[in-house]
């Protein structure tokens, strides 16, 4: 832990710095991962059991991922990490201490529970020396080989302990997110970090060729004339050649896109259902995840209006189509968001569909996408910024476009 520290002082420099650089986009990329790599994946644990130590009780345990990303939707995650003291962890040393040995010791990821039993080897050989017939000695050989093979493979899957260039290799912003852990854990535990010495410049050995002797007259005299070492002449240096700086043409400005007029209405909107379970009322993990969905885009777009529409199967009833909207709105709440009811009623769905309640993203304040789309469809679009591109993709991904 304190060398991985030490290697990201000496690569990245000021690791707060580096937290601050970051943005809710870079975040929302994490987020919006479904099987992230190995290593994005135990950094984003890391933070997750750092910022609710408290709350975490033995056995410890990872977190999951559809957990690590509700925490990933919070608009205030940067700022919980930015404001984070490292030394309330103090408080609960042995969480600090499970972090450190689960992710950064060399043992940490490896476990015994992976390795094969000594009992399932002693009883392949007892079926084997049985009296059976030759073809089911050869069955049995045959499963016992496999269920090796597969243990062996475990064992070649156990994950090695985090550092910054796996991270960094993985993600640039999980490689801040990493430096922010090594930070606050060797505060916490009241690490040393050490320090690299500066490199001193290496003095040349002596020469080994004799310096030219001067002899004088005394010594001409007794020793006879010295020879003089035939040296080269020297050669002349030729100039160094001039490097012609070319000769930069200023960019033209891209054209302005086609305004249209403020008037006009969307052609379409986004939704997505938030299923729920038949005749029951609570929020599934289904549904919490498409929540989560809806919370992220609406962080990265606060111009979207956002409506919720019941849409209940048509055995049951408006009471309990009204539990769930009221499920839905105290989980948008929580956010910090405020969602407003759609003019349509409900939309009841047949038997062999899901119920739910259905998350709505209207575009009547948001010009920029209005017009984006509008202006598509016209065959004149425009290219916008690489902000709302990504925001538009979101939106034709992840969400049921409906078109008016």
């Amino acid at each position: 832990l304190r060398l991985a520290q030490a290697s990201e002082a000496g690569a990245g420099g000021d690791v707060l710095a580096s937290v601050n650089r970051l943005t809710n986009k870079d975040v929302e990329e994490i987020r919006v991962l479904r099987n992230p790599p190995s290593v994005v994946r135990r950094t984003l644990e890391v933070i997750f059991l750092l910022l609710h130590a408290e709350k975490v009780t033995p056995p410890y345990a990872a977190p999951t991922w559809p957990r690590v990303q509700k925490m990933l939707c919070d608009t205030n995650f940067l700022m919980r990490m930015r404001d984070f003291d490292a030394t309330e962890l103090r408080k609960t040393p042995e969480v600090a201490s499970y972090v450190a040995n689960q992710y950064f010791s060399p043992s940490g990821g490896s476990s015994p529970s992976n390795m094969p039993r000594n009992g399932s080897k002693r009883a392949s050989i007892a079926v084997m020396t049985g009296p059976r017939s030759t073809s089911q000695n050869w069955a049995t050989l045959r499963r016992s080989s496999s269920s090796l093979l597969a243990a062996g493979r475990q064992i070649a899957d156990t994950e090695e302990p985090l550092s910054v260039q796996r991270v960094r290799r993985a993600s640039t912003a999980a490689g801040a997110l990493f430096g922010w852990c090594t930070a606050v854990l060797v505060e916490a535990l009241e690490l040393s970090v050490p320090v690299a010495e500066e490199a001193k410049p290496e003095t040349p050995p002596p020469s080994t060729v004799p310096a030219p002797f001067d002899a004088g007259p005394e010594e001409e005299e007794l020793c006879g004339p010295v020879p003089r070492p035939n040296l080269p002449p020297e050669r002349p240096v030729p100039p160094k050649p001039v490097r012609e700086i070319p000769k930069i043409t200023p960019k033209t400005k891209p054209a302005s896109p086609k305004q249209l007029p403020a008037q006009a209405k969307p052609d379409r909107h986004f939704e997505v259902l938030v299923p729920f379970e038949l005749g029951h009322s609570g929020i599934t993990d289904d549904g919490e995840i498409s929540l989560q969905d809806v919370c992220a885009m609406k962080s990265m777009r606060h111009r979207l209006n956002l409506e919720i529409v019941g849409s209940p199967a048509q055995i049951e009833n408006d009471a309990l189509a009204e539990l769930r909207m009221k499920a839905v709105v105290d989980f948008f709440e929580q956010q910090g968001l405020r969602p407003s009811r759609s003019a349509e009623k409900s939309r009841p769905v047949p038997m062999d569909k899901s119920p739910g309640v259905i998350c709505q993203f209207l575009l009547d304040d948001d010009r920029e996408l209005r017009d984006f789309f509008l202006l598509r469809e016209m065959g004149d679009a425009f290219k916008p910024p690489a902000a709302t591109m990504q925001v538009i993709n979101c939106l034709e991904r992840d969400f049921q476009m409906s078109k008016y």
